[in-house]
C-alpha cells in the first residue's frame, strides 16, 4: 500500500495541469494515493491466503490472527476451509460497495473537522504517531532516531531539489533490489554467461525497455519545449548562480561522491556475492555525481528553494523528538511520548492562547496520546519498553 500509493502520487504530481501544486493544497494528490492504496488490498490477500506470505503489512496483522485461530493458510484453505475464503471475498466486496457513501458522508464532516483543528494540535499528534509507528515496526527505540535524522535529511534534500518519492522508494524497495540482483548475477556467474543473464531475455529486455521509457517520459515536455524554443529563435540566457550556491552545491557533490567511494573501498574487503550490489550502486553514484557536476561548471545553475519561518521553530521539532528518544529508557516510552507531545504544542503554535483555550488543546493532545498508547499497548499487543524510573 506504501507503495502503491507512493508511485500514484509521484505519477499524479508529474501528469496533474490543475491550477493548485501538488503539496499545497491539491486534493488529487489525496484521490491518487488513496485510491492506489486501496487497489492493493485484494492483490495483496492473494499471496496471503494461497502461500501464507503478507503481501502488504496490514496482511501480516491479519494472517497472523489467522495462525491464532487456528486457520493455517495455502492451498489447503481453498479445499478444506472455503467459507473463509468466501468470507474474505465478500466483505471486500461489501467494503467496496460502502466506501463511496460512507466516505460522501462521513468524509465530509470529518474534512472539515480535520481543517479547522488548530495546528498545534495537529503536530504533536502527528509526531507521536510517526514516532510510535516507526518503534512498533521491529519493537526498537533506535529506529526512532534513525527515522527522526532521515526526515531532517529528506526535509533538506527537498529544498536541494530531490525528490522525497524517490528516496522513500529506495528504502522500501532497497532490500527487494539487492537480493533479485544478487541471485541474477549468482546465477549469471554460474553459467559464465553474466551478461546474457541480465541482458539476453526477452522478459528482461522488456523491463528495461519500459524502465528507459519510463524514465525518459518526465522530460518530453522539457524536450518539446527544447526544439520548440530552438525554432523559434535564441531564448534568453537564465541568470547564473551566485558563488554561495555554486559552492553549497560543489560541496554537496563532493560529499556524494566520497559516500561513493568509501562504499567502493569497503565493498573490496567483501566476497564477490556481498560486494557487487554496493560496487555497482556506488559505480552509479559516481556516475551520476560526475554528470552533475559538469552541469553545474557548465549552467551555473542550482536548484535551492526558499526557506521561509522560523528557524528556531524548525530547528526545535526534531530536537524535542530526539531528546524525547533519549529519555525512553529513563522514563519509558509512554511518559517520554507524552512529554514530547506536549513540548511540541509550543513551537507548533503560532501566536497567543488564553488560559482556557490552550488548557483545552493540552488535555485534548494529552487524552489522545493516552488513547494511542494505550492502544497500541492493549489492542496490538506492542511492547512499549518501560523506563528506570517508571
Amino acid at each position: 500500500g506504501s507503495i502503491a500509493g507512493l508511485v500514484a502520487y509521484s505519477e499524479a504530481r508529474r501528469s496533474g495541469k490543475g491550477d493548485v501544486p501538488y503539496g499545497e493544497g491539491n486534493p488529487g494528490g489525496i484521490v491518487a494515493t488513496e485510491s492506489a492504496n486501496n487497489a492493493t488490498v485484494g492483490g495483496g490477500f492473494i499471496p496471503t491466503l494461497v502461500l501464507g506470505i503478507p503481501g502488504t503489512p496490514p496482511d501480516a496483522v491479519i494472517l497472523g490472527a489467522l495462525l491464532v485461530q487456528g486457520v493455517r493458510t495455502g492451498p489447503t484453505l481453498f479445499a478444506d476451509g472455503a467459507n473463509i475464503v468466501y468470507t474474505f471475498i465478500f466483505g471486500l466486496l461489501l467494503a467496496t460497495v460502502l466506501m463511496l457513501p460512507v466516505g460522501l458522508i462521513i468524509g465530509r464532516f470529518a474534512y472539515r473537522a480535520i481543517v479547522r483543528a488548530p495546528k498545534a494540535g495537529l503536530v504533536p499528534i502527528v509526531a507521536f504517531m510517526t514516532v510510535i509507528g516507526s518503534f512498533a515496526i521491529r519493537n526498537n527505540i533506535s529506529d526512532i532516531g534513525i527515522m527522526i535524522v532521515l526526515g531532517v535529511i529528506g526535509w533538506i534534500a527537498s529544498k536541494r531539489g530531490f525528490s522525497v518519492s524517490p528516496i522513500v522508494l529506495g528504502l522500501i524497495l532497497g532490500r527487494i533490489a539487492e537480493q533479485g540482483f544478487v541471485q541474477s548475477w549468482t546465477i549469471g556467474d554460474a553459467m559464465d554467461d553474466l551478461w546474457g543473464q541480465f541482458f539476453g531475455r526477452p522478459l528482461s529486455l522488456a523491463i528495461i525497455a519500459m524502465t528507459l521509457v519510463s524514465f525518459i517520459y518526465p522530460f518530453a515536455p522539457q524536450i518539446r519545449h527544447f526544439f520548440h524554443s530552438a525554432s523559434a529563435g535564441p531564448a534568453p540566457t537564465p541568470a547564473r548562480a551566485s558563488p554561495q550556491k555554486f559552492w553549497a552545491d560543489l560541496v554537496t557533490f563532493a560529499v556524494f561522491g566520497a559516500i561513493g567511494l568509501v562504499v567502493l573501498i569497503q565493498a573490496a574487503g567483501l566476497n564477490p556475492e556481498a560486494a557487487v550490489f554496493p560496487r555497482t550502486i556506488a559505480m552509479g553514484m559516481l556516475v551520476i555525481v560526475a554528470i552533475a557536476v559538469a552541469r553545474l561548471f557548465l549552467i551555473c545553475q542550482v536548484t535551492d528553494e526558499p526557506i521561509t519561518g522560523s528557524s528556531i521553530r524548525r530547528v526545535s521539532v526534531p530536537a524535542i523528538m530526539l531528546l524525547a528518544v533519549l529519555a525512553m529508557s529513563t522514563v519509558g516510552f509512554a511518559l517520554a511520548g507524552l512529554m514530547m507531545a506536549l513540548a511540541l504544542i509550543i513551537p507548533a503554535q503560532h501566536g497567543r492562547l488564553s488560559g482556557s483555550v490552550a488548557a483545552t488543546l493540552t488535555l485534548g493532545v494529552a487524552g489522545i496520546i493516552l488513547i494511542f498508547t494505550f492502544g497500541f499497548s492493549e489492542i496490538l499487543s506492542v511492547p512499549l519498553p518501560p523506563g528506570q524510573l517508571f
